[in-house]
């Protein structure tokens, strides 16, 4: 675990896929893109359920960050790319430079 700023909790870095995601935690997903994104769609997902997506969890059980992960296979020209991540969402407590990345733990 790692602090994300001076006066920020402990954020856990976890990897959930669409399928174990509960109302509850759907529910706080959509709020935080909505919070993020104003005029997001009411649901957790934009057009398609990610296959699985990382989460920034905080100490207090609370939702930092989401990042949504397709294994889709696009083609860019004559390049074919994949897998894609989704924009990550940040709540604005976690926000900043490197709050990602700061010190979580992958697990």
């Amino acid at each position: 675990m790692g602090k994300a700023g001076t006066d920020s909790e402990a954020i856990t870095v976890i990897r959930v896929a669409e399928a174990e995601i509960g109302a509850d935690l759907s529910r706080r997903l959509q709020s935080l893109l909505q919070t993020g994104f104003p005029g997001y769609p009411s649901r957790s997902y934009f057009k398609l359920p990610p296959h699985f997506r990382y989460l920034a969890i905080t100490s207090s059980q609370g939702v930092a960050a989401q990042m949504g992960v397709e294994f889709r296979v696009i083609r860019a020209g004559h390049t074919l790319c994949g897998p894609s991540g989704l924009p990550p969402c940040l709540s604005g407590k976690a926000s900043g430079p490197g709050a990602w990345r700061a010190g979580c733990s992958l697990t």
